[in-house]
């Protein structure tokens, strides 16, 4: 299946190797069945967690997000699409988490995602 850019086809073929537990960090809880159904890293033993941010101006709730962080299951990977604020975490998370997690800030990627696979 085509899925977009080579980045995203990248980011997708990692996953399906890894078929661990993933942290999303994004505005639309919908990303976690998006990610899953292209991956099926639920159904293989893994997990999906999502923690949700705002659209916009997501840093005025910076503290919460990362308690949020703080008080969830370490996940193997961590994807960050949360604009500025997500850069900020993933500073953070890298003392918190320094040598379990994989800590990735992916941009747009669901965003692109999204509009690649609702034009199939």
């Amino acid at each position: 299946m085509e899925t977009g850019g080579e980045g995203t086809k990248y980011l997708l073929r990692e996953l399906n190797k890894l078929k661990k537990d993933v942290l999303i960090v994004s505005s639309c809880p919908s990303h976690v069945g998006l990610l899953d159904s292209q991956t099926g890293i639920v159904g293989s033993g893994g997990s999906i967690q999502h923690i949700k941010v705002d659209e916009v101006n997501a840093y005025a709730s910076k503290q919460s997000i990362s308690e949020q962080l703080k008080a969830i299951k370490v996940p193997d990977i961590a994807l960050f699409s949360a604009g500025p604020v997500g850069k900020c975490l993933i500073v953070e998370l890298m003392s918190l988490w320094p040598n379990h997690t994989r800590l990735i800030d992916t941009g747009n990627f669901f965003n692109h995602f999204e509009d690649v696979m609702a034009t199939k």
